[in-house]
């Protein structure tokens, strides 16, 4: 009887496509991605969304009581969403900030540019669903 070797029985370590890179990702700080998102903005067109609440049998909202935990995790998820290529086009000072590589203002226009050009999209879209 031939017993398997592990190469060859082993499970993938990352279900998800593209989360297996062996390039190490910086943690960067929550205060950091606040003044990152504050002064930068969404990379593409942010959407209107009213925010859902449900209540539970107690008659309180879902996530009352643990609602400074939901709103960090959320703004952390929507960090690496705006952000996606931190580490090309962003470096980090001494003190701790992250600075754009080709300047402030060129990181804005770039920016402004791709928000509109996503909004573009968006409207084609909704204009062919109609």
């Amino acid at each position: 009887m031939a017993i398997a070797s592990n190469t060859n029985n082993c499970k993938p370590c990352c279900s998800k496509k593209g989360t297996c890179s062996k390039k190490f990702k910086k943690v960067v700080p929550y205060e950091e991605m606040e003044r990152l998102m504050n002064v930068y903005g969404a990379l593409k067109a942010v959407r209107n969304r009213s925010a859902k609440s449900s209540k539970n049998e107690d008659g309180k909202k879902e996530g009352e009581g643990k609602g400074c935990q939901v709103k960090r995790e959320s703004i952390k998820r929507k960090f690496y969403r705006w952000f996606p290529d931190l580490e090309q086009r962003f470096f980090r000072t001494e003190e701790g900030q992250y600075q754009p590589i080709h300047g402030h203002e060129q990181e804005v226009s770039y920016r402004k540019q791709m928000r509109e050009k996503s909004f573009e999209s968006v409207a084609q879209k909704r204009a062919r669903a109609n």
